[in-house]
């Protein structure tokens, strides 16, 4: 313990659960994993402290013990885009992502993310990529309806009588 590697983190109370695990089970999954010494919680603080024998290995056991709560805003419109038909999009997300805990509130139109700091900023490149494909997708709709509108002025124009003899030359 005195030779090795210290590293400390706050996090929130409500989190405490996910880094310790049912029976402590996540924790010595980190150690087995990493080969660290030492995982305290810390409820005081809170904060976790880690031990270990090299940087590697304590940055290692952080990355898997450190568990953030993030709130995304959304505007209203892009909510069921997010979410996608059946939840299907939410689901895609949380498989790719790994995050621990995905949700929407619609009162402040919110995104809460839960999870480990990797998993989180995985999962809101994943939500920033999914709103610019939709920022994409809204413009080519448009543009589509601008088309649309632009043909049936054409075509309204080739009803009129002057415009019937077009099979000409």
């Amino acid at each position: 313990r005195e030779t090795g590697v210290r590293i400390e983190f706050g996090i929130d109370k409500e989190l405490i659960g996910l880094v310790v695990g049912k029976g402590g089970k996540n924790i010595e999954t980190v150690k087995r994993a990493t080969g660290i010494d030492v995982v305290e919680v810390d409820q005081s603080g809170p904060r976790v402290v880690i031990i270990g024998p090299t940087q590697s290995s304590v940055d290692a056991a952080r990355e898997m013990l450190e568990f953030v709560t993030v709130r995304l805003p959304v505007e209203p419109e892009q909510i069921g885009w997010l979410i996608g038909k059946g939840g299907r999009n939410f689901r895609e997300l949380q498989e790719k992502t790994k995050v621990t805990r995905l949700s929407v509130n619609k009162d402040n139109n919110t995104i809460l993310l839960v999870g480990t700091s990797t998993t989180v900023a995985a999962a809101q490149l994943y939500i920033d990529t999914h709103l610019e494909y939709l920022a994409e997708f809204d413009k080519e709709v448009a543009e589509q309806a601008k088309l649309r509108r632009e043909l049936q002025g054409i075509g309204i124009d080739n009803d009129a009588p002057s415009s019937k003899g077009k099979g000409k030359g």
